[in-house]
């Protein structure tokens, strides 16, 4: 089934009474709550909460991955991984994330962080989750 995304600000999407397109052909189609262009996930807010919510799920699993095997890899091969981890999911698309809520940021840096634990070697847990992100200040 064919449907569309219709973006705007919340208090204007409020004013849509019925946001249902109806086609010519006898064809209705619905808009949807969020849709993905070039991998990147577009809500009708631009909220880009689902964006943020699928890397954190892609990211947290290759990185449990590369906790799993660490103690078998050098550094420089586990830095490699975890740069190619952050090229590929965290800075694609990186202008988009401009003027993000500063929880949706935190919520990107909880994920360089625990990157940043699991290629050294450190505890998952340590002084670095206390720390908030200063992007967006």
């Amino acid at each position: 089934m064919k449907e569309f995304l219709l973006l705007g600000l919340q208090s204007q999407l409020n004013k849509i009474q019925n946001p249902t397109l109806h086609l010519n052909s006898g064809i209705s189609l619905p808009p949807t709550a969020s849709a993905r262009n070039l991998g990147f996930m577009f809500d009708s807010n631009l909220t880009f909460s689902d964006q943020v919510s699928a890397i954190s799920r892609a990211c947290f699993y290759h990185i449990r991955d590369l906790r799993r095997i660490r103690p078998f890899l050098d550094f420089s091969t586990a830095h490699a991984i975890g740069t190619s981890l952050v090229h590929s999911r965290l800075d694609y698309c990186n202008s988009l994330y401009l003027n993000l809520p500063k929880t949706q940021i935190n919520r990107l840096q909880h994920i360089q962080n625990s990157l940043a634990r699991a290629v050294v070697a450190a505890p998952r847990s340590s002084p670095a989750d206390h720390m908030t992100c200063s992007a967006g200040d």
